[in-house]
């Protein structure tokens, strides 16, 4: 059975716009499926109010999503501050900074956790 990718963007994107607003936020929250690196940007900018390129929440830019390998797959994620799960080692991809964490939460199924506080 083929997945419909454009329902599974459009229900991600619905469910992390219910976590990151104000008055229905989940500070532990993942989103059920992952997307590309060019939605996650979008769905984040949206969900943030700022554009791809602005920095928002906890200093999160989304176009810094932009820096992962190409054809990555994110989960998109609040677990208090703003979180991504990338598949695959992305250490050396995005320089952690004073705002953002990079550890490698699952390396046996090689996911990397990515977190701005």
């Amino acid at each position: 059975m083929k997945i419909n990718q454009t329902f599974v963007n459009e229900a991600v994107r619905r469910s992390v716009l219910v976590a990151y607003n104000e008055d229905t936020r989940q500070l532990d929250f993942r989103a059920m499926s992952p997307v590309s690196i060019d939605v996650a940007v979008k769905i984040m900018a949206e969900a943030l109010g700022v554009s791809e390129n602005e920095e928002g929440y906890n200093s999160f830019k989304p176009s810094i999503l932009r820096k992962l390998p190409k054809g990555s797959q994110i989960i998109l994620a609040r677990e208090g501050s703003v979180c991504v799960y990338v598949q695959g080692n992305v250490k050396n991809t995005v320089k952690a900074d004073e705002h953002e964490y990079i550890e490698d939460r699952y390396p046996l199924r090689n996911v990397t956790r990515l977190w701005w506080d």
